[in-house]
């Protein structure tokens, strides 16, 4: 008798997988950690193929979110069993405590000097040296503390310079274009190839900074939430053509001003009140009046600030917003 074919048997037949090295070094373990957590806890338990363990992208995710688990304090034998939903909700609750303590002075120095470098090549229009700076980086930290510790930092320095006339657009536009590449390589890391739950992140027309909305991307790939990024100044109609043929749960809207930025304000407006039915708007900024009814209904969540945002990244990552 035949059997029906599932999605998941078709996503493995054209991605059969990852061969243990390869896994390892996604997850950022060394195969021979990946083999005892196999082994002992059964953490994962890969296919089989002609040439030995394949790993799936969802198996991947879940490695570095045990090794992230496991670097927080946390014995694997104690997390190994727990599921995927439930490794995130920890990881998210830790992170949430630990968010006012204070970095060590060495950690701090090493930033510092990063920053310094990085400040110095974009002063000079050098994409190449900031870039490496921000992408060696990248590679040695979890997104948050990339996003806590170096680039929250950095783009308040690039504000600072820009006020005080030592930077000017050029350099706001080469700082979007650097964290646009990181966003893409991090989303190949940490994205799952088919995620269940999905965030438009954009501003609407007339918002053309994008800091915001490319920091809120960093730190939701970085908790494996799948996001679509559309960058800055999309007008409403293309919003809402664009949440309804990627099936996202929420659209993330950036203002960074909500006084004398009228035509965003209506733009946002204009989607809030047209929302599909079961999906939320994330307005970034500061609460307007013209959003207090979306906000009674719940069709709009206002994100005032970094911590808002963290926890409402939490509550969708697990699964509550």
């Amino acid at each position: 008798m035949s059997q029906a074919v599932t999605v998941s048997q078709v996503d493995e037949m054209t991605h059969p997988g990852y061969p243990i090295r390869a896994a390892a070094k996604l997850a950022g373990l060394t195969p021979d950690t990946l083999r005892a957590w196999e082994r002992r806890y059964r953490a994962v338990v890969p296919a089989r193929g002609q040439r030995g363990r394949l790993y799936s992208e969802a198996q991947v995710s879940r490695l570095r979110w045990l090794r992230d688990a496991v670097s927080a304090g946390h014995a694997i034998g104690q997390v190994a069993s727990l599921s995927d939903q439930d490794i995130r909700g920890l990881l998210n609750r830790q992170r949430a405590s630990e968010g006012g303590k204070k970095r060590g002075k060495a950690t701090e120095a090493v930033h510092e000097h990063t920053l310094a470098r990085v400040m110095a090549a974009l002063e000079r229009y050098d994409f190449s040296e900031a870039e490496d700076e921000l992408s060696r980086l990248a590679t040695l930290l979890a997104p948050r503390t990339l996003v806590l510790q170096v680039l929250l930092p950095l783009l308040r320095r690039v504000g600072q310079a820009w006020h005080a006339g030592k930077l000017h657009i050029a350099h706001e536009h080469m700082v979007s274009a650097i964290l646009r590449s990181l966003l893409g390589a991090l989303m190949r890391l940490y994205q799952p190839r088919s995620p269940t739950r999905k965030i438009l992140i954009t501003t609407p027309s007339g918002e053309m900074h994008e800091f915001g909305i490319l920091t809120a991307a960093l730190l939701a790939v970085g908790q494996g939430i799948g996001i679509v990024y559309l960058g800055t100044d999309l007008p409403g109609s293309e919003v809402l053509r664009a949440l309804r043929k990627t099936n996202a749960d929420v659209v993330l809207l950036g203002l960074t001003r909500t006084r004398g930025n009228a035509r965003s304000i209506r733009e946002a407006k204009w989607v809030a009140d047209r929302l599909p039915k079961g999906k939320t708007m994330w307005l970034g900024g500061k609460r307007h009046r013209a959003f207090k009814r979306n906000e009674k209904t719940g069709a709009v969540l206002a994100i005032e600030s970094f911590d808002a945002l963290e926890k409402a990244l939490g509550e969708f990552g697990a699964g509550v917003a």
